[in-house]
């Protein structure tokens, strides 16, 4: 401060900014079944505090809240800050959906040849929802998830699925994957070159099916037919698909595309009448050389 020709000692403050703390990540347990306990976590931000917020006036300072004995309609958004000091992170946010049951799963049968495995998918299938696989009800677990891939079958054989959450389980669903007296087909692909140039063609023939489907497309003359080109412009792994009376098999053939680049050298450049020059190219298996006027070979590297 200054008053006339004289001035004060000079006063200092320090001023902190903190960083605003890091949003935590909202998750849940949800779905659950009515009765059961939701639980709901935070990601851990360093030296934070926590202040959930949700339905019905739910408030909670815990890192990691458990609500016991849920209802309906404790369902929908719960969120959570991440708190030091004066400062809060954003906003994350998680839906629960307590239920008063969870749905049976819906599936159907399935039919395959001999020596082929089925893939039999849920057809209502819920995020969140376990669906568990057994050998029979109550037996021992095959597998989870929304799908399942029976092993290779030579028999018919029934599978048994049911849909859980925490507090309820649906029925269990069973489904019969029944396997015809049909052998799949032996399918085989052959081609008459399997190195090419770019934009040169190669014939791809199968054979061992009566029908055929070919992936992928790109390079392709058709995607059906026992014979079909391909001109890929890259490196290709050609799949073919043969079916004989509703049984299927694959086989696979590489079709290399080469991109060489040649090089040519010569020890001189600049000649005088009657000398010579070396010529030299590099870069690929074999050479042909033109015009041939002045030349010892037409052929060969050097």
């Amino acid at each position: 401060a200054i008053a006339g020709t004289c001035s004060s000692s000079v006063s200092t403050i320090s001023v902190v900014i903190n960083p605003t703390p890091v949003t935590p990540v909202a998750a849940s347990n949800a779905p659950v079944c009515e009765g059961s306990t939701i639980t709901l976590t935070a990601t851990n931000v360093l030296g934070s505090n926590y202040s959930w917020t949700g339905p019905n006036g739910f408030t909670s300072n815990l890192q990691n809240p458990v609500i016991p004995n849920s209802v309906i309609s404790q369902s929908g958004t719960y969120s959570v800050v991440a708190i030091q000091g004066s400062c809060k992170s954003s906003v994350a946010n998680v839906s629960v959906i307590v239920t008063n049951g969870v749905a049976d799963p819906v599936i159907a049968d399935t039919t395959i040849c001999q020596n082929s495995s089925a893939v039999l998918v849920i057809s209502n299938a819920i995020a969140g929802v376990t669906y568990s696989w057994f050998d029979s009800p109550g037996g021992t677990v095959l597998g989870l998830g929304s799908q399942f891939i029976t092993p290779i079958l030579n028999s018919t054989t029934t599978y048994y699925v049911q849909a859980s959450i925490p507090g309820c389980v649906s029925a269990v669903v069973p489904v019969i994957v029944t396997v015809n007296n049909l052998s799949s087909p032996n399918v085989s692909v052959v081609a008459n070159d399997t190195i090419l140039c770019i934009g040169e063609t190669a014939t791809l023939t199968a054979s061992g099916a009566d029908t055929y489907s070919w992936s992928p497309l790109a390079g392709l003359s058709s995607a059906t037919g026992s014979v079909v080109t391909a001109s890929p412009s890259v490196s290709t792994t050609y799949t073919v698909t043969g079916f004989t009376n509703g049984c299927n098999a694959s086989a696979t053939i590489i079709i290399q595309v080469s991109s060489a680049i040649v090089n040519v050298s010569a020890d001189d450049s600049l000649l005088c009448d009657t000398q010579t020059a070396t010529l030299t190219a590099t870069g690929a298996d074999t050479y042909l050389w033109s015009p041939s006027t002045g030349l010892n070979a037409t052929t060969g590297s050097v």
